[in-house]
């Protein structure tokens, strides 16, 4: 088995980790990285970088960028948004779902005696 190096702790390790990152350290990030996104999701208005991250977390910025390589974070913070873009495009989604199913719906014999009008909202006539 080869050995690797740990690039945070400098361990001495067997392969198995990820990005040269020794499993002690991985489980310290996944801590970290709980407390980072809670962080993030309660200042979302705000921008971060790696060094103001770190100080807000009271962190090491080898530590931030190490979730930062391993993808846990964007190299680019504000990948977040503010609340109102993020509920905005749940309604724009929840909307276009919903028009899509009122579309999709015929009853027996809509086919038939049905007519589309210009927003493509099929009515049945009835007998």
């Amino acid at each position: 088995m080869p050995l690797m190096e740990c690039r945070l702790c400098g361990r001495i390790f067997t392969e198995g980790g990820r990005k040269n990152v020794c499993p002690k350290c991985l489980r310290r990030l996944g801590d970290l990285y709980a407390e980072v996104h809670e962080y993030m999701r309660d200042h979302d208005d705000e921008e971060f970088d790696i060094d103001r991250l770190s100080d807000a977390m009271d962190a090491s910025p080898m530590d931030i960028q190490a979730l930062v390589d391993l993808g846990y974070i964007e190299r680019d913070i504000s990948l977040y948004g503010t609340r109102e873009t993020k509920r905005k495009q749940l309604a724009d989604a929840f909307s276009h779902e919903l028009s899509k199913m009122k579309r999709g719906i015929t009853t027996y014999g809509g086919e038939i005696y049905s007519r589309s009008n210009e927003d493509g909202v099929r009515t049945v006539r009835r007998r």
